[in-house]
């Protein structure tokens, strides 16, 4: 490496500020940050970086220790404090990162720099009570948060220009979730895993295009959802009694009745399953259910791809599939997933389904066993 004054340093200083951007924002945190040492000019340049990503390559060196965690947050609000300029995104992902009350120090910092696409990854113990200065953040595009607690304040109004929300193991407060028009007019992908206190899922979102729902759930209901394409539940291999107490649902029928724009669908065997009932016998009701109904008033006149994983060919199974195949007139590809590695129940399911009546003359149906996965049929 040259000092500064030769030729190599003035070189480096004579490149555009719009080259030393692309640059700087092209590198690690940590990287960006050693550039100071190259010229006079570019000493402070990575402080005006809209862009801060403090993950494993800038924690990388650190020993895991609690007590050098902390003083890593230390070094972050450090660095914001160096920053000059908006910081338009702001990722915070350290492994080993617990709840602690430098990380509400941060936020209360980020909610006057006109923060835009915020992620926070907590990975070990409890989760975070996040500050109120969260949600002062008028300017979210983006959030992403895993292991905290979702508790918006009674004044909140919503972010009313958030287009995507990711939550992992998020808990929400008494009031649980509810996406309305009036505080996430803009939103267009919603994904929820393994969130706690979202029994009752209300989803009134006139941009969204996707959802991906993992986890346990009571009721969803779409109240107004005209252009979602892409929906993804995920529910969990747990038993009936563990996730219903006896009250039933809204029913898997009525959500397709309000997306009309369906192109991909991907639905588990516990969501067929535990969305229409809970004992056996109501099971078997919902199978009794679906054959008795026309559906005339169900359109899914854009579904294109279906991705079911089912246990059997038991009767509720069947007949949301054939319900699936003849109320898709543009299908491309259905591909089952069976949940055990029976060969002959697989030609069986297949040979039922192939006589299905069908909307699409040209959809392709497919069958895996238990070992195959939908990725290698794509």
């Amino acid at each position: 490496m040259q000092h500064n004054g030769s030729p190599a340093s003035d070189v480096l200083s004579n490149l555009p500020n719009n080259v030393l951007e692309n640059i700087l924002t092209r590198l690690p945190l940590r990287d960006a940050v050693k550039t100071s040492v190259f010229s006079r000019k570019w000493r402070y340049n990575w402080a005006t970086l809209p862009r801060l990503v403090f993950d494993d390559t800038f924690s990388a060196g650190y020993p895991r220790t609690q007590a050098l965690r902390k003083e890593l947050l230390k070094t972050i609000y450090e660095v914001l404090l160096l920053h000059n300029g908006p910081i338009v995104e702001f990722t915070l992902t350290i492994p080993g990162l617990e709840s602690c009350p430098e990380i509400n120090h941060l936020i209360r910092f980020l909610s006057f720099n006109n923060i835009q696409d915020f992620t926070l990854r907590i990975s070990m113990g409890e989760c975070h009570k996040l500050s109120p200065f969260l949600f002062s953040c008028v300017g979210l595009r983006h959030l992403h948060l895993t292991s905290c607690l979702f508790n918006p304040p009674p004044t909140f109004q919503g972010f009313e220009r958030l287009i995507s929300i990711k939550f992992q193991k998020v808990e929400f407060g008494i009031n649980g979730f509810e996406i309305s028009t009036c505080k996430w007019p803009l939103l267009e992908q919603l994904i929820l895993e393994e969130c706690s206190n979202i029994d009752n899922l209300a989803i009134d979102a006139p941009n969204l295009k996707l959802l991906y729902f993992g986890g346990q759930f009571k009721s969803i209901c779409f109240r107004k959802t005209p252009i979602l394409a892409s929906v993804t539940f995920m529910a969990p291999q747990t038993s009936a009694s563990q996730l219903f107490d006896g009250t039933r649902t809204t029913g898997i029928i009525e959500v397709f009745c309000c997306i009309p724009l369906l192109e991909y669908l991907y639905a588990g065997y516990y969501f067929i399953m535990l969305h229409n009932g809970g004992t056996a016998d109501e099971v078997e009701a919902v199978g009794v259910f679906l054959e008795s109904q026309d559906f005339s008033d169900v359109s899914l006149n854009k579904l294109r791809e279906i991705q079911l994983l089912i246990f059997d060919n038991s009767k509720p199974e069947m007949e949301f599939v054939k319900l699936l195949l003849v109320k898709s007139p543009l299908l491309e590809k259905m591909c089952i997933k069976l949940k055990v590695s029976d060969i002959t129940k697989g030609f069986r399911v297949l040979k039922e389904v192939i006589r299905f009546r069908r909307a699409s003359s040209t959809a392709e149906i497919i069958v895996l066993g238990e070992g195959e996965n939908f990725d290698s049929w794509k």
